[in-house]
């Protein structure tokens, strides 16, 4: 493909913590919801699960060999929770910790663009049981863990989508939820939650367009 014009637009690959690290008892590493499911007679396919996955926990430098021969300009992966706080709060697994480090420090080696996800899914098991999103704490539990990964990546990252994929039953929690981390991470002064893109001028092409298109959305 022949690129036209400058474009904030980076090719990437992506990845989840659980689909492809494998480790599941390794290093300090704790359950999480899916681990459980997972164990659940008749939940899964075949009995199912991501005990072993791609192995990426011990093969990681290897999967960065073929990201850079895939010529991607950046990588999204997600952290496991459970990995870097076993029991939700609390305790750093210092050894997953250094795994991640050791990522990001690879996919700069290789000049790709780390990108991280805080939450993919993988809930702490040990959280689930106090209740997990609906629990009123939810929000100052994400928070401390954001602020543990912020602290142990430090200048890596430079982009950091925060929460994926989690349905939670009122607006003003996930408000709460998004605060709270942004505070903890801006006291860090080391990440910063990735921002959606600037809107085109409403006099530019692409402002009108935009415009349109948002305009024919909501009339369907």
């Amino acid at each position: 493909m022949t690129e036209t014009r400058k474009s904030p637009f980076v090719w990437g690959a992506a990845t989840s913590a659980f689909q492809i690290e494998g480790g599941a008892a390794k290093d300090g590493r704790a359950d999480s919801v899916w681990d459980v499911f997972c164990r659940s007679e008749g939940r899964i396919f075949e009995g199912g699960n991501a005990e072993t996955a791609c192995r990426s926990y011990e093969r990681f430098e290897e999967d960065v060999r073929l990201l850079k021969g895939l010529h991607v300009q950046a990588y999204r992966f997600s952290v496991s929770w459970p990995r870097v706080l076993p029991q939700g709060v609390g305790k750093v697994n210092e050894k997953g910790v250094q795994y991640y480090r050791a990522l990001v420090q690879a996919l700069r080696e290789n000049g790709i663009e780390p990108y991280v996800t805080l939450y993919h899914w993988d809930l702490p098991q040990a959280l689930s049981l106090r209740g997990g999103l609906l629990n009123r704490d939810f929000a100052e539990w994400f928070a401390d863990y954001a602020a543990v990964v912020a602290e142990a990546l430090g200048e890596g990252p430079a982009q950091k989508p925060d929460f994926r994929r989690a349905v939670l039953p009122a607006a003003s929690r996930r408000r709460k939820r998004r605060g709270s981390v942004r505070r903890g991470l801006r006291r860090r002064g080391r990440l910063r939650p990735a921002g959606r893109p600037p809107l085109p001028g409403r006099g530019s092409p692409a402002g009108r367009a935009s415009a349109c298109a948002r305009t024919s959305r909501s009339a369907r």
